[in-house]
């Protein structure tokens, strides 16, 4: 026996040693895991290969070495099966392991090479030509058809296999998992082509190099695997392969005791909190860890097993003898026939918990302590105020007057009124019953005042308020707002008829004169009633309703009253929505001109366009001028509204001059607040010279309306406006009052008829004859007459007949945006 064989004997037998080892401490850490077992038949394969060739090595004759030869087949011939099964269990291939024909198709080649190279007698040894070496007795194989197929059959497994890991590895989320299929694809390929190399080419052709050394090799990738699935659990996590991973990382400390109440088991939490070493605490009596007066095991663990889980707060003692405040629990552990094996107890360390409660008991106790300080100085000071306070009270009902009532009148005002309205209005919700919210204003009271003085005025105010008083009930309030407006608040009504009978009886109750320095003043007033709930819900609601109401009376003349209406708000709200927008309207390109031209009755050609405001509101759409313009005036944005339509229509007019369309009248509408402001001829020159306006080209166009009312100014204006070039006209003639006396006072140069006279051609010989007159006195004086609202082929027989210069309406054109009005001058001038 040579030192090689000797050395190599001993290697073979280490490896079948180690592999057993891997193979039983795998299976250990999971026993039911079907990974567990197929690595430990992996490990069983290769422990008796490696054992029976370390016997066959040094075998003292052929038939020894051919004996322990056919028991490492059984070993290297079932190794290449129990591997494939090995890797589809690993790689999760669950399709493929699940099939019943999984296990026959994977297994029976392992059963074939069993019986060819080691159960059959004439086989077996056809198949192993065993020669004596320096290294003991090395097989220089046979090619035979069983040795061929094997040889094939050897790398289709190992392949198969890698090819498994490889797609394991690939389509896995984990990074871990491909780190641990790259690392054990490449240690199997290694171990394998050089198992491969030295035990069966080599053998093939004749060379007798070092027997027996893939199952050495083999070491490496079965180290490898069993290192990842120790450390990096590649089996599917259970209790038994986790648990020592749970008592490591658990925060608690764990003490498992049996029923002897000896403790058996720590974990490493167990000892950082109490300062031992698990050697220290396992086998010792658990009473040892708690002071003598306490009882959690006092009287043994017996006491706690009524109760599957006992908690309570304790004291434990630490290896230094020091007392550790905890949080204990106590589970009693069970076999399957309900007899108790022992208990399983948790604790966790909450000095710092108890640290807090004492720092927050002598906190409380701090504070009580300046609690009871504070409240005898406060004792000692409620004396003097008291007497303060009282002093104060009188002078607080004083202010509160003053706060809730008007100075003048001592009614109530807006503040104390309102806060009766919210009273009403629960109460009325209560009740189901109306209540009534009156706004009255007097008529004409600035004449009181321009003419008997405020102090009389304010006299007046307080009779007024006494007179409203003794005409209400006494249940019901009147508030002075300010000036000389009241609101008066009617409830406990049966009904809305009483509203009506009251509203009458202070209507009525001006009928009698007020004495102011024995002069009689006949007052009366405008009255808007609102009634909960049908018009408003909360006082602020039905407030403004009320308002809305009392300045319909007024518009409707002296000493009325009038009800609010759905449609009432429904203005108002309209009216309000439409103010807000307007106000932004400039500014978001909103406002838009069309035009729409005038013909000559002479020619039939379009001879002048009047520039027509609209507005495009981003909801309403289309809004027509009727709608907005009031509003415009009211709030004073008129002025700037008309001078964007002077300025838009005047660029409109240049740049049809400039592309040749036509060189026509443009006719520009202007208001009275515009008339009204002193720089109106300026500002119309100054547009003209910024737009390069040919003035001959300009219309200013102005109501009868505006004339009538300061005819000295307007002959003013419209002369300065005429010495620019600019010819005007007169829109809605006939309409007003007529003067003829400024029809030569005025510098105008052209008429327009009203629409109602045109609508009335054909249908009322007066309004025809009143057409007839215009017409006839418009010649007479030397002005163009022009007649709008044309839509009938009768009305324009009939103008045309009379000799009207112009005419405009649907009957030729509607108002149109400019770019259409430009096809129809470019089609005019072919």
């Amino acid at each position: 026996m040579s030192t090689l064989s000797l050395s190599l004997s001993l290697l073979l037998f280490f490896s079948s040693v180690v592999y057993l080892y891997l193979g039983a401490c795998v299976f250990w850490l999971d026993r039911r895991a079907v990974l567990s077992m197929t690595f430990l038949a992996l490990c069983a394969c290769l422990g008796i290969w490696a054992f029976a060739f370390a016997f066959a090595l040094n075998a003292p004759s052929m038939e020894a070495a051919l004996f322990w030869r056919r028991v490492g087949a059984v070993g290297w011939s079932t190794v290449y099966s129990v591997m494939l099964h090995f890797f589809l269990v690993l790689t999760e291939t669950h399709w493929l392991v699940r099939k019943g024909w999984t296990y026959p198709l994977v297994y029976l080649p392992a059963a074939v090479w069993v019986y060819v190279f080691s159960l059959s007698d004439s086989m077996a040894t056809a198949h192993h030509n065993l020669v004596k070496t320096a290294w003991g007795w090395y097989n220089l194989g046979v090619n035979t058809g069983w040795g061929w197929a094997f040889n094939l059959y050897c790398p289709a497994v190992v392949i198969t296999s890698l090819g498994l890991t490889w797609y394991w590895g690939r389509r896995s989320a984990h990074a871990r998992h491909k780190k641990q299929a790259t690392l054990i694809a490449s240690t199997v390929m290694a171990a394998f082509l050089i198992g491969y190399v030295t035990d069966i080419v080599l053998p093939v052709l004749g060379a007798a190099v070092i027997p027996g050394i893939a199952v050495i090799v083999a070491l490496v990738p079965a180290l490898g695997i069993w290192q990842a699935m120790r450390k990096y659990r590649l089996m599917p996590l259970t209790p038994e392969n986790a648990s020592k991973d749970i008592l490591r990382t658990m925060q608690e400390g764990l003490l498992v005791v049996d029923t002897s109440d000896t403790i058996r088991m720590t974990n490493p939490s167990t000892q950082a909190l109490l300062g031992y070493d698990e050697d220290e605490l396992l086998g010792q009596p658990v009473k040892m860890l708690f002071p003598k007066e306490c009882q959690v095991f006092g009287t043994g663990p017996a006491g706690s097993q009524d109760r599957s889980v006992h908690f309570e707060e304790t004291t434990m003692i630490a290896k230094t003898q020091e007392r550790l405040p905890t949080l204990f629990s106590i589970s009693v552990m069970r076999d399957e026939w309900g007899d108790s094996l022992g208990y399983v107890c948790t604790f966790r360390d909450i000095i710092d918990r108890k640290m807090a409660e004492e720092a927050l008991r002598r906190s409380h106790d701090e504070l009580e302590r300046k609690v009871k300080e504070r409240t005898e100085e406060l004792a000692k000071v409620n004396e003097f105020l008291r007497a303060e306070i009282i002093e104060r009270k009188r002078i607080q009902e004083r202010i509160e007057h003053l706060a809730y009532h008007d100075h003048l009148t001592e009614l109530p005002n807006r503040l104390l009124f309102t806060d009766r309205l919210e009273q009403a209005i629960r109460q009325s919700r209560r009740a189901e019953r109306p209540a009534a919210v009156m706004s009255l204003d007097l008529d004409a009271f600035k004449r009181v005042n321009d003419t008997m003085g405020h102090a009389q005025g304010d006299e007046l105010l307080r009779k007024v308020s006494k007179r409203l008083k003794s005409t209400l009930r006494q249940s019901d309030t009147v508030a002075r707002l300010g000036g000389d407006e009241f609101i008066i608040l009617l409830q406990n009504l049966t009904d809305a008829a009483v509203v009506t009978r009251i509203t009458d009886k202070i209507l009525r109750s001006f009928d009698k004169p007020f004495k102011l320095e024995d002069q009689d003043f006949h007052m009366s007033a405008g009255l808007g009633v609102a009634i909960y709930p049908i018009d408003g819900e909360d006082a602020d609601t039905l407030i403004k309703n009320a308002d809305i109401a009392m300045y319909k009376a007024k518009e409707k003349g002296r000493n009325r009253c009038v009800f609010c209406s759905s449609l009432m708000k429904a203005e108002v709200m309209e009216t309000m929505k439409l103010t807000n927008s307007l106000y932004r309207a400039l500014e978001r390109n909103e406002l838009v001109l069309h035009y729409q031209p005038q013909v000559s009755c002479s020619t039939g050609r379009i001879v002048g366009v009047e520039a027509l405001l609209r507005w495009h509101h981003p909801e309403m759409g289309m809004v027509s001028p009727g709608r907005f313009i009031r509003i415009a005036e009211q709030t004073g944005l008129i002025l700037s509204i008309g001078d964007w339509v002077l300025r838009t229509a005047c660029r409109q007019s240049v740049k049809w001059r400039e592309r040749g369309v036509a060189r026509i009248r443009m006719a520009v509408n202007l208001s009275m607040y515009q008339f009204q402001s002193p720089s109106i001829v300026g500002e119309v020159a100054g547009i003209l010279e910024e737009t390069d306006m040919d003035p001959r080209q300009l219309e200013i166009e102005i109501t009868e309306s505006v004339l009538m009312k300061e005819t000295e100014h307007m002959v003013e204006i419209l002369t300065s406006l005429r010495a620019l070039g600019i010819t005007i006209a007169i829109d809605d003639f006939g309409t007003e009052y007529s003067a003829l006396n400024y029809l030569k006072q005025l510098p105008i140069n052209r008429i327009k008829i009203a629409m109602p006279f045109v609508h009335g051609i054909s249908v009322s010989d007066r309004d025809e004859a009143i057409t007839k007159a215009i017409i006839v006195l418009a010649s007479n004086l030397g002005l163009n007459v022009i007649a709008e609202g044309v839509e009938t082929e009768c009305q324009v027989r009939f103008l045309t007949q009379r000799m009207c210069d112009e005419i405009q309406g649907y009957y030729f054109h509607k108002p149109m945006p400019a770019c259409e009005v430009e096809k129809v001058l470019a089609q005019q001038n072919r």
